[in-house]
C-alpha cells in the first residue's frame, strides 16, 4: 500500500514536470498542442471550472485496468493490489486536496 502511495506521488510529479508543462517542444506540433490541451491545458484555461480538475472517471479507468493487468501478470494478486490500493489512494487523495486548493 505505501509503495502504491510513492508510486502515484511520482508518477504525479513526472507527469506534471517533465509532460504537461513541456510547452517548449509543443510550439510547434499541431497534434501534440491539441493533446496536451484536451488533457491538461483546458484546466489552465478554466481552473474554476470542477467539470475540469480532476481526469473523468472512464479514462482513469481506461489508464488503470492494462496498467493493473499487466503488474498482475508480473508481480502477482497480492502485490499488485496492495500497489493499485495505494496508488487509487495517492490518486484520490490528490484529487481532492486539487479541488480544495482550487474552490476553497
Amino acid at each position: 500500500f505505501v509503495a502504491g502511495l510513492f508510486v502515484w506521488t511520482l508518477i504525479e510529479y513526472v507527469l506534471h514536470r517533465f509532460i504537461f508543462h513541456l510547452d517548449e517542444l509543443m510550439q510547434h506540433n499541431y497534434w501534440t498542442i491539441t493533446l496536451h490541451f484536451v488533457l491538461h491545458g483546458v484546466h489552465h484555461l478554466l481552473p474554476m471550472d470542477p467539470m475540469r480538475l480532476v481526469l473523468p472517471p472512464i479514462f482513469a479507468a481506461a489508464f488503470a485496468i492494462p496498467i493493473i493487468g499487466t503488474l498482475q501478470l508480473i508481480l502477482g494478486h497480492e502485490t499488485t493490489m496492495g500497489l493499485a490500493t495505494g496508488g487509487l489512494t495517492g490518486y484520490v487523495l490528490y484529487d481532492i486536496c486539487h479541488y480544495y486548493l482550487h474552490h476553497w
